[in-house]
């Protein structure tokens, strides 16, 4: 029997881990409430192709940090193999091959935190920070059933949406960021790290009366990515997850007192042909303005400009300039703690894994009370043995066969149920 609750309980801890902390022997994959979940794997780091070498030796840059994450000194600077800062706005190229089918993706965030970090369009080198507003710390809070952000969300460098031009199609104005990227791959990417991707597809965001285009696009050593190639093999392999960004990106303002986003096209998420076009549209927007055809501060905006790599660019500089000189050089720190109000559902997950020690203890308390009983009434005490043998196994079993499928998928409403006729009625929801 010891075997037995211990088993139940090494389960239900398993089930119960803080959200996708997974061990590499646990491989996810379901859905909830039509959102889809990607399996987890250590493996992943061994799995490699031939392409993956490819463009790993390719994308040599590392970064420089400065400050504790969380914090509002904290940057993040993005260096080449050579330790030269250059920014991820204009300096590192946005396509990866020659073919111009992958792209360079810059991380901003990455999957499942909430903290809101983006490239700084004021700063020098546009470095990756926390967005601060009215002197405070940005995150985006958990909205059931997601938790942080559910893609590893950046931007592709070297694109820029115009805030001076109204998009045909949208009817409204670029938001002045470079262009978002959703990317769906199953690897959790890092702070500034640099990505090549393929783009899959694009959806319209009106945020705040502004043109956000959130253009979705995959890792391509990804396990999925040579079955992705266009949107409608998104729906296919990974069903729901379109539907999940759109509900994501409605709701996530909703708890800071905004009201819902806007989609243009209804919602619609547009193919890989008219995601390549608006990426080629705010790529020759970014033309435009680190060429100095489009002033690069007015009234309504301004962004540093200044890099080392853009040829015929009338704000390149060499490191000797004093905007390069004066960066600060790498002081990272260990991040400060997350106010339990961003992020209480890792404490919720834990509240109810202590609950479930305690009805496993609760059923083991209340069959070994029920043995004298049965002896005072002449039942012999080896069939209460038994009986208490065959308990614990239906407990252990149940919560195999409905704990997993109820609890597994991180993002659901996690659930312990006791049969109510065999366990005492104890249920909790």
């Amino acid at each position: 029997m010891e075997e037995r609750v211990k088993k139940v309980r090494e389960k239900m801890r398993l089930l119960f881990r803080a959200p996708f902390s997974f061990p590499a022997s646990v491989s996810v994959s379901s859905s909830c409430s039509g959102v889809s979940f990607f399996p987890v794997s250590d493996l992943l780091s061994i799995r490699v192709s031939s392409q993956r070498l490819a463009f790993r030796r390719m994308s040599h840059y590392k970064t420089r940090v400065v400050g504790a994450p969380h914090s509002l000194e904290h940057r993040v600077f993005i260096e080449d193999a050579a330790g030269k800062v250059v920014s991820p706005f204009h300096d590192i190229p946005l396509f990866a091959n020659a073919e111009k089918t992958v792209l360079n993706m810059i991380v901003e965030i990455p999957r499942w935190t909430n903290a809101k970090l983006e490239i700084s369009k004021e700063e020098p080198f546009n470095p990756i920070k926390q967005d601060v507003k009215k002197g405070k710390l940005r995150f985006v809070r958990n909205c059931f059933p997601h938790h942080g952000y559910i893609w590893n969300y950046g931007a592709f460098p070297q694109t820029w949406e115009d805030p001076t031009s109204v998009h045909p199609d949208t009817k409204a104005k670029g938001d002045n960021d470079p262009l978002d990227v959703c990317e769906i791959g199953e690897a959790v990417g890092k702070v500034g790290q640099v990505k090549q991707v393929k783009v899959l597809g694009t959806m319209a965001l009106l945020d705040e009366g502004e043109t956000d285009w959130k253009v979705i696009a995959i890792d391509i050593t990804d396990p999925l990515a040579s079955k992705l190639n266009d949107i409608e093999d998104v729906e296919k392999h990974l069903p729901g997850i379109l539907r999940a960004t759109n509900e994501w990106f409605r709701i996530y303002k909703i708890p800071d007192g905004k009201p819902e986003n806007n989609f243009a096209f209804s919602g619609e998420a547009k193919n890989k042909a008219y995601a390549t076009e608006v990426i080629h549209e705010t790529n020759e927007a970014w033309k435009r303005l680190i060429s100095n055809q489009i002033p690069s501060s007015t009234e309504h905006y301004n962004i540093a400009v200044v890099n080392t790599e853009v040829a015929d660019s009338p704000y390149k500089v060499d490191t000797s300039h004093s905007s390069y000189s004066s960066l600060p050089t790498d002081s990272r720190k260990p991040p400060n703690p997350i106010d339990a109000s961003i992020d209480n559902l890792r404490a919720k997950l834990q509240k109810i894994s202590e609950l479930a020690d305690r009805v496993v203890r609760l059923c083991d308390r209340f069959l070994t009370k029920l043995v004298p009983v049965g002896n005072a009434l002449g039942v012999d005490d080896s069939v209460w043995k038994e009986s208490k043998s065959d308990k614990q196994t239906n407990v252990s079993e149940h919560h195999e066969n409905t704990g997993s499928a109820q609890s597994i998928c991180p993002h659901s409403r996690s659930t312990v149920h006791i049969d109510p006729e065999r366990e005492g009625k104890t249920e909790r929801d």
